[in-house]
């Protein structure tokens, strides 16, 4: 099992691993789906009763499918902790698997949001999952050479460079696919999931090797497969988890009408259930589809969800909104559009479009295509362009996905019929000058493909008029460094980590990827390159002095060692996070005007000189500040925001508009606490003592924590709330 595995890692504390383990399944409190009352025990993480007398569902299931994790390490420290807090001697393995599921609930409030910490488990978890090199079996070796015999390469023998060659590419398929689970299962479109449902999916998808779409089997996984992992399918895992919490709640299974799937519903088993609805999902598969015409449906916010996901059943969108759970989710957030093309009897059936609403911002915008990008037919129409000046400047972000779905399409029209690409077009292609932004949750795939019949350096030098030279042009970082100083442009991520210095070090003028250079101490001498189209990584330097940044930057910035900002001059535009969080003081701090990410100041304990964006797409962390004096928060902030050390709400102006959880967990007392009337998130108010002068948001859109007040009395609850703890679950709302 994966807590098993994870004690096996070198190096990990207890505390650590339970973190990590945490910040892998970033549980937030979430709601049962199918409970007639909201506060089920299925879904609470904290209450009054004891545990004896609430014992999860998931906990027993958890027990049934491993019958040694409540005798874990992490387990029997939960269960101590417990023992020592509440008196209670736990017996059951249930009981004590519930406990240590709540125990990592309040963990998940302290663990790490961030773009570092997702690495970390990244590696953690490939350590431990992927197939190792020296695992590789030598059939697979022997399969490439009968491979190349059959294509007419001839009888070729595989030297130690070209096996390790093969090997690396193997491992990388790994390694992608086992990411695209974990970073589904950190993000928010997950976040109505419990701990133990996302435990047993993960668990599940790692002992499945091939999908065979025939039968919608999957093979299993052992020490030597060479597999990638499982595909990643948003809207079969939506309908696992709708049926499987459907089964545990014991409601009628008759509505399924699928006698299958409700055989081997009862077994529990991840592999079987994920791949009969993947088969089912494939037989309803469009093809081309007949026509563009049909028209928008506005499922409206705080609506019955059901039309929605009866509309997407068996349509094979891809799309999580076709499960229960989630389609709830998202119509308490906001309206959500769907476009619907017409199918042969004139009626509009096909889901084409999604424009996901929350408040009156849009969330995401996907379609049906792969990666959930717009198809090539709808994208030469204008049905997304038109229905996008509904929403005035608020689709600006979107309009240029369109233009560059829209040229993309060119170019491989182009491609295709083998004419020409203009300058402008390879540059595109490339990401040469700027990323290139689709609908989905991934790159289109489509770049890739193009990308893969061409050459990139011959179309560099075409691109700047034999102003490089093909040795000038560099695509690993193994040839960057080989190339000793004369790489001019390079495409890919360039891993510098090494380098602990600049000597020896010359950065190519134009950058299509990351560059890790974490192992700098002083910025000294230091040119970066003119053009960098993705994140840079800075976290070992802990002064300024000498960095100059180029004033736009399409990716994210890390600067994690810095502990003044004395020089610090950041990009006009960061199109990512910015992280600052060894920064103690805001003195010199002149943050960008434009910040389209995270922004990470959790060490700074004083707001004095602090000046944040008016608006800023992402989280703010602030959880070191003791005070709100001289704190001016954005206007509008579409993250969460990390209070954590505040003891006093005097002088704390929150932003009118907050898109993501507000933990305030060190507050005792209300007196100066005015919060928005809606909040798009959790509240963590877990330390307040008393509910005198609080006012609640009319609509909370999350989890409410407080679990510290005696008393309620005088407390008005909000409209719309959708988990509660304490006292006694809000009087059981």
């Amino acid at each position: 099992m994966l807590v098993k595995l994870f004690k096996t890692i070198v190096g990990i504390s207890s505390f650590t691993y339970v973190k990590l383990f945490l910040t892998f399944f970033l549980i937030v409190s979430p709601n049962e789906t199918f409970a007639q009352r909201k506060c089920e025990i299925l879904y609470r993480s904290e209450g009054t009763k004891t545990v004896s007398q609430s014992v999860n569902m998931g906990a027993k299931l958890l027990h049934q499918k491993d019958p040694q994790l409540h005798i874990s390490r992490s387990v029997e420290k939960a269960v101590a902790t417990h023992k020592r807090t509440f008196k209670e001697t736990l017996q059951k393995p249930a009981e004590k698997i519930d406990v240590w599921l709540k125990s990592l609930e309040k963990i998940s409030n302290r663990a790490e949001s961030s773009t570092n910490t997702l690495i970390q488990i990244k590696t953690m978890l490939q350590n431990q999952f992927v197939l190792k090199l020296e695992d590789i079996p030598q059939s697979y070796y022997d399969l490439q050479v009968k491979l190349a015999r059959e294509r007419g390469l001839g009888d070729i023998i595989l030297v130690a460079e070209k096996k390790r060659q093969l090997a690396d590419i193997l491992i990388n398929d790994q390694k992608k696919s086992l990411d695209y689970w974990i970073e589904y299962l950190v993000s928010k479109d997950t976040s109505m999931y419990p701990m133990w449902l996302k435990y047993w999916m993960f668990t599940g998808m790692t002992k499945l090797s091939k999908y065979h779409p025939q039968t919608g089997k999957f093979d299993n996984r052992d020490k030597g497969t060479v597999a990638p992992f499982a595909d990643l399918n948003r809207e079969a895992l939506g309908l696992v988890a709708d049926h499987v919490l459907q089964y545990l709640n014991k409601r009628s299974l008759d509505e399924i009408q699928d006698p299958e799937l409700v055989k081997i519903l009862p077994d529990l088993k991840f592999g079987k259930i994920y791949g009969h609805i993947l088969f089912k999902l494939s037989i309803s598969k469009q093809g081309v589809f007949k026509t563009n015409q049909g028209r928008w449906v506005i499922f409206k916010k705080g609506s019955d969800h059901m039309p929605l996901v009866k509309s997407l059943e068996g349509r094979n969108t891809g799309w999580c909104s076709a499960g229960e759970s989630t389609a709830m989710l998202q119509l308490q957030k906001g309206d959500f559009h769907v476009y619907y093309s017409l199918d042969a009897y004139g009626e509009p059936v096909h889901p084409r479009v999604a424009i996901r609403m929350e408040g009156d911002d849009i969330a995401e915008v996907r379609g049906v295509a792969a990666n959930q990008n717009l198809d090539p037919q709808i994208n030469q129409s204008t049905v997304v362009s038109s229905k996008m000046k509904e929403f005035g400047s608020k689709s600006d972000k979107y309009q240029k996905r369109e233009r560059d779905m829209k040229l993309l399409t060119q170019i491989e029209t182009k491609q295709n019929a083998k004419i020409s690409l203009e300058k402008e077009e390879l540059k595109f292609l490339w990401e040469l000058e700027n990323t290139i932004e689709g609908f989905g949750y991934d790159k289109d795939p489509r770049i890739e493909q193009i990308r893969s019949q061409r050459d990139f350096k011959s179309d560099v030098i075409e691109v700047y008029g034999n102003k490089y030279t093909r040795e000038e042009i560099t695509t690993t970082t193994e040839e960057f460094i080989a190339a000793k100083g004369t790489s001019k442009i390079h495409l890919g991520n360039l891993h510098l980590d090494h380098f602990g210095s600049i000597e020896g070090l010359k950065l190519p003028e134009i950058l299509n990827g990351s560059l890790y250079l974490n192992g700098l101490t002083s910025a000294e001498g230091l040119k970066l390159p003119d053009s960098l189209s993705g994140n840079l990584y800075l976290n070992g330097l802990t002064t300024a002095q000498g960095l100059k940044f180029p004033n736009a930057l399409n990716g994210s910035l890390s600067l994690n060692s810095l502990t003044m900002a004395q020089g610090l001059k950041l990009p006009d535009i960061i199109n990512g996070y910015l992280s600052l969080n060894s920064l103690t003081s805001a003195e010199g701090l002149r943050l960008p005007d434009t910040l389209n990410g995270d922004l990470g100041l959790r060490s700074l304990i004083t707001a004095q000189g602090l000046k944040l964006p008016d608006t800023l797409n992402g989280n703010l962390d602030l959880r070191s500040l003791t005070t709100a004096q001289g704190l001016k928060l954005p206007d509008t902030l579409n993250g969460y925001l990390y209070l954590h050390g505040l003891t006093s709400a005097e002088g704390l102006k929150l932003p009118d508009t907050l898109n993501g959880n507000l933990i305030l967990i060190s507050l005792t007392t209300a007196q100066g606490l005015k919060l928005p009337d809606t909040l798009n998130g959790n509240l963590d108010l877990r330390s307040l003592i008393t509910a005198q002068g609080l006012k609640l948001p009319d609509t909370l859109n999350g989890n409410l924590n407080i679990k510290k007040l005696t008393t309620v009395q005088g407390l008005e609850r909000p409209k719309k709330l959708q988990n509660c703890i304490g006292p006694d679950d809000f009087i059981e709302y």
